[in-house]
């Protein structure tokens, strides 16, 4: 038992190092095992978005979308893009006319805006009547950490608090799904056990563990749990709207 629990509290504190310190420095996004986890996620979940479809990548950031979605007409923006050919732009002040696409991602981005409300009000501006947008946002407050802070998060969202903003801007909510189910409670684990852990940017996953967090998030996509670290939300923009 005492092993079993070493094993596990040593796991829950890479888990912890990888989901709160290493997700999204540059140093390994595109190489680390939770990219290769969000871009099979995304492509998993992007499949109604047909080949030609003009698509409109909010927070761009390193190009994953247009990587994902690269049979579409995708246009990133983003305050600091990171590829070639993406455009400098906020997302509360979209520059692009009413109705001009089919589709709008916007992914991990909304927990970096303090007037969500408005940027939300711009992709349903800029997005055409009966099109598709697609969210993601990092759910549970409790779990509010240094890393929210360093990576510019202002808030965590609750499980479908999302949900009445989309709606008052004329987006209807069709389907919701989680990211990161699985491995939930060690997040928690590692949270109520090493509150104070210091951040890293030199952790890196073994590929033994790389390999087990791949098949762990593999296994989420077809379990379809009521519960994760991400909330995936995807709505049409109802018709008459602006």
């Amino acid at each position: 038992m005492k092993i079993m629990w070493l094993w596990y509290t040593r796991l829950a504190r890479m888990a912890g190092f990888l989901f709160f310190e290493v997700i999204y420095l540059e140093l390994y996004e595109g190489e680390g095992w939770y990219f290769k986890a969000r871009e099979k996620f995304l492509r998993g979940n992007l499949t109604d978005v047909k080949p030609t479809t003009n698509v409109l990548d909010v927070g761009c950031g390193n190009g994953l979308v247009n990587h994902v979605l690269k049979h579409c007409n995708v246009t990133g923006i983003d305050s600091h893009p990171r590829y070639e050919g993406a455009i400098t732009a906020a997302a509360t002040a979209i520059p692009f006319s009413n109705s001009t696409f089919d589709a709008v991602t916007c992914f991990d981005v909304l927990e970096h805006i303090e007037d969500h409300e408005k940027a939300i009000n711009e992709i349903a501006r800029v997005l055409k009547p009966g099109g598709r947008g697609y969210f993601s946002v990092p759910l549970y407050p409790q779990l509010w950490s240094k890393h929210d802070e360093l990576t510019g998060h202002v808030r965590r969202y609750r499980t479908g608090e999302l949900y009445p903003l989309l709606n008052r801007s004329g987006l209807k909510v069709l389907k919701k799904q989680y990211f990161i189910c699985s491995l939930l409670p060690l997040v928690f684990v590692i949270r109520l056990f090493f509150p104070s852990q210091k951040v890293s940017s030199t952790v890196k996953a073994r590929p033994a563990l790389e390999k087990l967090l791949l098949c762990l998030c593999q296994f989420d996509l077809y379990l379809r749990l009521p519960f994760g670290l991400t909330e995936f939300i995807e709505v049409r923009k109802e018709d008459g709207d602006c």
